[in-house]
């Protein structure tokens, strides 16, 4: 069975210290690589590829030499489709290695750049994180104000909040 968490410890440890700009450059590779997953497995399919990407990033960096081994070895092993969940997996152990948190913010209305600054800023002073990743969605029944989660605990500063609040004081 295949396990994203796994590639992604693999290619952790692999990197080192490079980890960052190996994922930064795997990013790079992703998009043209993920137009093939259905098309490519095996060994002589990563051949072709690894010859097509090895000229493309000709004198490239040791961060690129890693992460086009990793691609190549994906394809290999058959794992190719699997490319974003592995992606996704190699980005939280990053933001676990920083210290950087993830926060769903849940909004009535869509939030400007600058609230999410101060949103972001507010989260980081709560929790004492080094960094904070937002995933705003917008949820009209809030009706105004916002909700935000982090891991367990849930802050809600949301008119819909504070009307079942008011509910449960009154005893309805």
């Amino acid at each position: 069975m295949f396990s994203a968490e796994r590639w992604a410890a693999a290619f952790m440890n692999v990197a080192g210290e490079d980890a960052e700009g190996a994922f930064a450059a795997l990013q790079v590779l992703v998009p043209p690589l993920g137009s093939l997953k259905g098309a490519v497995r095996g060994f002589a399919a990563s051949r072709q590829i690894e010859g097509f990407l090895r000229r493309a990033v000709a004198g490239e960096s040791r961060q690129m030499e890693i992460a086009l081994r990793f691609a190549v070895l994906l394809i290999r092993r058959n794992g190719l489709i699997h490319i974003g969940p592995v992606c996704q997996a190699i980005e939280g152990a990053l933001d676990r290695k920083n210290g950087v948190i993830t926060a769903l913010v849940e909004t009535a209305q869509p939030l400007d750049e600058a609230y999410q600054g101060v949103l972001r800023e507010r989260i980081r002073a709560w929790t004492g994180a080094a960094g904070v990743k937002l995933r705003v969605c917008q949820v009209p029944e809030l009706l105004g104000g916002y909700r935000v989660r982090v891991g367990s605990v849930c802050w809600d500063a949301s008119a819909l909040g504070q009307v079942r609040k008011m509910a449960r004081s009154l005893g309805k």
